[in-house]
């Protein structure tokens, strides 16, 4: 198969599942916006139409954002592949890198490069979906030092994770000759099966117990902006509500627990009462 047909492949796959996803975002907001001003008859007697109107509100309103990251995602792509973006970067960084990092190094700087790239242009469509998107419905509760936070972790965490298996990767297909894919297979499995056993052990309670310092910190955020009392009492009901239990075993906590016990969430907020 020549190297036109292939690019007119991928170009018609491409096009054919821009075409259906826009087809049916296009459904969905004519099918919501149809239905906004009447609260379904099986759902008159709980939800007001203001309710109703709201949810269909926001959902419009993702579904219009999403349109527009849809067809910047599909820009990316286009000018990575067929306009050619990644051949450009290869080229510079074969130019600027490989003589001073080696094979290896070039080769892990391109893949660096391309998650760097990307991930800056993905970024402000991020922050405008929290800051204003979300925050214009109101259900953004995230400050822009925790927003950028939670970036620097996930960066953090596809490097902690997906550089050394890279690296590994990078190296085994120059070293392992025409059988690397096998090698590099046998990597991979490995890799998923150290983490199987690492993520309940090392690798959630870390989430956890960053996700409980972020409850703090929005329970000391929100105490500053209202009644610290009137936290406490709906916290307590939240509670009371989901029948949780108020004496969990500290370790427990540790590894499973996203949200602090509720003794240390209440001791908290009577302490800024």
């Amino acid at each position: 198969m020549s190297s036109t047909t292939l690019t007119l492949v991928f170009a018609g796959f491409l096009l054919a599942s821009l075409l259906v996803r826009l087809w049916l975002a296009s459904r969905q907001i004519r099918h919501v916006a149809l239905h906004r001003d009447a609260v379904p008859a099986a759902f008159t007697a709980t939800v007001s139409l203001a309710a109703h109107q709201r949810a269909a509100d926001y959902t419009l309103a993702k579904l219009r954002f999403g349109l527009v990251s849809l067809a910047l995602g599909s820009a990316v792509l286009l000018g990575w592949t067929l306009l050619g973006g990644l051949d450009a970067l290869n080229g510079w960084l074969l130019a600027a890198a490989q003589p001073a990092l080696g094979d290896l190094g070039y080769q892990l700087a391109l893949l660096a490069a391309f998650a760097v790239i990307g991930g800056l242009i993905e970024l402000p469509m991020d922050a405008w979906s929290t800051f204003r998107l979300e925050a214009c419905h109101g259900f953004n509760r995230m400050t822009p030092a925790l927003w950028l936070a939670d970036q620097a972790k996930g960066v953090a965490v596809a490097v902690l994770l997906g550089g050394p298996i890279a690296l590994l990767i990078l190296w085994l297909m120059g070293a392992a000759g025409p059988s690397w894919w096998l090698w590099a297979w046998g990597a991979w499995v490995g890799f998923n099966l150290a983490v199987l056993v690492l993520y309940p052990t090392v690798i959630a309670p870390l989430f956890a117990g960053l996700s409980r310092k972020q409850e703090f910190e929005a329970d000391a955020y929100a105490c500053r902006h209202t009644s610290a009392s009137d936290l406490r009492g709906a916290l307590l009901k939240l509670y009371e509500d989901n029948a949780s239990t108020l004496t969990p075993d500290r370790l427990y906590v540790c590894f499973y627990y996203s949200h602090p016990p509720a003794g240390e969430r209440l001791a908290a907020m009577g302490a800024l009462a």
